[in-house]
């Protein structure tokens, strides 16, 4: 379409008046948008009146274009979030820091270590913002602990790993249950010992499903984990959320499989995470578990239980 055939402007931007002013053309006297054709427009409009044969630049007119049509580009990416979302059946759930909080088990090795909790504390931060792994903490204060000894004997440690109902996030339980009433499927996997298959079925979990990392023998951010997850639901990856607090082990995996992602902003992870741009491969970002049943059902088109 050719500028002096037809021109769509708007004067919402203030940048596209002052193109317009460097151009010579001056605005009306009212607000809005409107058609300017062969050197009219409709009365009341606030459109530009181009002086005698001055020609608007190829570029003052893509910029309105771009303008106007930014409403329709953020529609049609709502459109195809909404086209995924309404394709769920099935959300899983990564366990430490998405449902559970784990503050009070690393308390207890911080006591048994011998220190206090905020020294404890400031060094688990420095070691994640290191981008190193969680257990390097240990480094620290114990050098020469044999972690895996200890691990396998925990009571003799003074440091009994358990899940306990104390420790869910106050929103987590609600929000698996709402999940459930609305037909969705429920899964629970995550890098657990198995014994927290059982202590998660104890603290009352609804939950169709429930696995740990050691029970499948397969750890993330292994993508054989999230296929796993596939196969135990039997249902296609574009079928199934995955929810979790981190990028390296929850959410760039499970793109990678197909997996329709839920970042989950909170926690250690969550909010060191929350600031990296790889943060934006997310589907969905939320700060709560509450915004997860009101968010898939507005748009979902799941089969009542």
């Amino acid at each position: 379409m050719g500028v002096t055939s037809a021109r769509l402007l708007c004067l919402n931007s203030p940048l596209l008046v002052e193109i317009a002013g460097n151009y010579g053309v001056r605005s009306g006297q009212s607000s809005g948008c409107d058609w300017y054709t062969n050197g009219s427009y409709s009365k009341n409009s606030k459109m530009l009146e181009p002086k005698a044969n001055q020609m608007l630049p190829p570029l003052f007119v893509t910029l309105n274009l771009f303008w106007l049509c930014q409403p329709l580009w953020v529609l049609y990416v709502e459109c195809i979030m909404a086209k995924k979302r309404s394709m769920i059946r099935a959300i899983f759930f990564d366990v430490g820091e998405t449902l559970v909080d784990e503050s009070r088990q690393w308390r207890l090795w911080a006591d048994w270590l011998g220190v206090s909790h905020l020294t404890f504390f400031a060094a688990f931060g420095a070691v994640l913002e290191r981008g190193e792994h969680h257990r390097r903490v240990f480094d620290y204060f114990a050098p020469n602990m044999d972690l895996e000894e200890a691990s396998r004997n925990p009571m003799a440690a003074g440091v009994d790993y358990k899940i306990e109902l104390q420790d869910f996030y106050p929103d987590a339980l609600p929000c698996l249950t709402s999940l459930s009433k609305q037909g969705f499927k429920v899964g629970i996997a995550g890098n657990q010992p198995e014994s927290a298959e059982a202590a998660l079925r104890l603290c009352g979990v609804s939950a169709d499903f429930i696995a740990s990392s050691t029970g499948w023998g397969i750890e993330k951010p292994s993508l054989r984990f999230f296929e796993r997850i596939v196969e135990e639901t039997r249902l296609q990856p574009n079928q199934i959320a995955y929810v979790g607090d981190r990028l390296d082990n929850d959410i760039l995996p499970a793109n990678e499989v197909g997996l329709f992602t839920v970042f989950l902003e909170r926690g250690p992870w969550g909010t060191l995470h929350a600031r990296k741009p790889e943060s934006a491969n997310a589907d969905l970002r939320i700060k709560s578990l509450a915004e997860l049943p009101g968010l898939f059902q507005q748009m979902a088109d799941v089969p009542k239980a």
